[in-house]
């Protein structure tokens, strides 16, 4: 769950590059409370349809990271 302290302390160092940025953020996607609060979000918005496709990419993506 660590995914904002390497952001900051590289932002604050001066020693964060865009591709570091671009992945740490990217690897959020990855985390668990991330596809919650995505799912929570659909739902709310009335879009319930995509909570099921949205769930299997997740696991897709993280299986094949896991790979």
């Amino acid at each position: 769950m660590d995914q904002l302290k390497p952001i900051m302390s590289g932002a604050i160092r001066d020693t964060l590059t865009q591709s570091e940025f671009y992945q740490r953020n990217r690897d959020r996607k990855n985390v668990l409370v991330y596809r919650r609060n995505i799912e929570e979000y659909l739902t709310e918005c009335g879009k319930e349809h995509r909570v099921g496709r949205f769930r299997r990419a997740f696991k897709l993506r993280r299986a094949a990271r896991e790979a």
